[in-house]
């Protein structure tokens, strides 16, 4: 791959999506178009994590607790502290 072509493609897929001009899932089929021909690999554990802590943080937002938020995603309530604390980094 190309060094940090793929960065760049991201981030610009970013402002664009950020401006208004596209939506977040053209984004994605842009750099996923861009980069068909090379191996990008994303690993799915980062992507549960990632929306894992997305949830956490929605809610932690809403007012909930971190033992709400852990009962109601099913996880630890140390896990959803870790989390929450991992988005505010």
């Amino acid at each position: 791959m190309r060094d940090n072509d793929l960065y760049d493609v991201i981030l610009r897929e970013m402002v664009k999506v950020k401006e208004g001009h596209k939506c977040p899932e053209k984004a994605a089929l842009s750099v996923m178009g861009e980069f068909s021909k090379e191996s990008v690999y994303v690993s799915t554990r980062y992507l549960r994590h990632a929306g894992l802590a997305a949830k956490v943080l929605k809610l932690r937002n809403d007012g909930l607790e971190t033992g709400e938020i852990a009962q109601r995603l099913g996880i630890s309530k140390r896990h959803a502290r870790r989390l929450y604390a991992s988005m505010m980094n």
